[in-house]
């Protein structure tokens, strides 16, 4: 007589390229202030970008973070991406009880349901794939917000030199003084 044994097998899931693009990567627009014409906006923000250490590559500013996260902003379509495919891990160790009588090591995420596998043991690995998809979602929102700090910060350089622009265009400049309190960037521009 036979009997069956349930042994724990290690699972390797692969994720795939649109895996991660999909998962790990995230854009938003923004807006600049109409200052001056939207192409002078456009292209003191690129100046701006630059100045500040940003990598230029095709058409769109980029600055890798120390833990590989990238971020881009694009001035032409005023667009911010947070890029953290690098930080994730391109497999997941999930660990099941089958009674599998050959176990599988590895599969790709999007071929699941190939394996045949039993209610439990498919409960088991959706369970370990939700984990670290909010694990992934919780990064991504984090990055996201260290990005809109630092687009933020170039824009204040941005508005600063539009600011200045304007008013030389207004007339002859007495003086410029700046404040910074609760936060807040007053730029005081006197003309004659």
């Amino acid at each position: 007589m036979s009997k069956s044994y349930f042994i724990p097998v290690i699972l390797k899931i692969h994720l795939t390229a649109s895996d991660l693009d999909k998962n790990g990567k995230m854009r938003i627009r923004f807006d600049v202030l109409d200052i001056l014409p939207p192409e002078r906006m456009k292209e003191i923000l690129a100046d701006a970008l630059k100045k500040k250490g940003w990598e230029p590559k095709d058409n769109v500013c980029e600055l890798v973070a120390p833990n590989g996260v990238k971020i881009r902003i694009d001035p032409a379509a005023l667009q911010l991406e947070v890029d953290i495919t690098t930080t994730i891990a391109k497999g997941l160790y999930v660990s099941i009880v089958s009674d599998m009588k050959t176990p599988i090591k590895e599969v790709e995420l999007g071929k699941l349901e190939t394996l045949g596998l039993a209610s439990n043991e498919s409960e088991q690995v959706q369970r370990q794939l939700g984990a670290m998809a909010h694990n992934i979602s919780d990064n991504l929102i984090r990055e996201m917000l260290k990005g809109k700090q630092l687009l933020n910060e170039v824009l204040k350089d941005v508005y600063r030199q539009a600011i200045a622009e304007k008013a030389k265009s207004l007339g002859n400049v007495t003086s410029v003084s700046e404040s910074s309190e609760d936060g807040k960037l007053r730029i005081r521009v006197e003309i004659s």
